[in-house]
């Protein structure tokens, strides 16, 4: 299929990765173990994870100068309330946000990498 808009008619775009990057996760990171992991205490638990400062500042930025951030997250979709409802409370509701399906069981590089190709 031919491309319907040029490069230069394209959108900008900035994209954006949720845990470890807008959301400092350092502090929830025991949650996961690796013979083990318990991804549902650690997504739950991301409420008492503060925002990575430096990046939130970088997204209003984004944002500010009229460029449409895109967030990605390798988290499963039934996630997405507890993850939205934490970007909300720091005024931000995303307008683009891709998550991983609940029942792909890929690595979150895989995901995210499948996911940027889609784009």
């Amino acid at each position: 299929m031919k491309n319907l808009l040029s490069r230069e008619e394209l959108p900008k775009a900035f994209i954006f990765d949720f845990d470890g990057t807008l959301c400092d996760v350092r502090g929830i990171l025991h949650h996961i173990d690796r013979s083990d992991q318990h991804l549902s205490a650690f997504h739950e638990a991301t409420h008492t994870a503060p925002e990575n400062e430096v990046i939130f500042a970088l997204l209003r930025q984004v944002i500010d100068a009229g460029i449409t951030p895109l967030l990605l997250s390798a988290r499963g979709e039934r996630w997405r309330a507890v993850t939205v409802d934490w970007l909300g409370k720091r005024d931000y509701v995303p307008e683009i946000f891709y998550m991983r399906d609940d029942d792909d069981l890929r690595t979150g590089a895989e995901v995210k990498r499948d996911i940027l190709r889609g784009l």
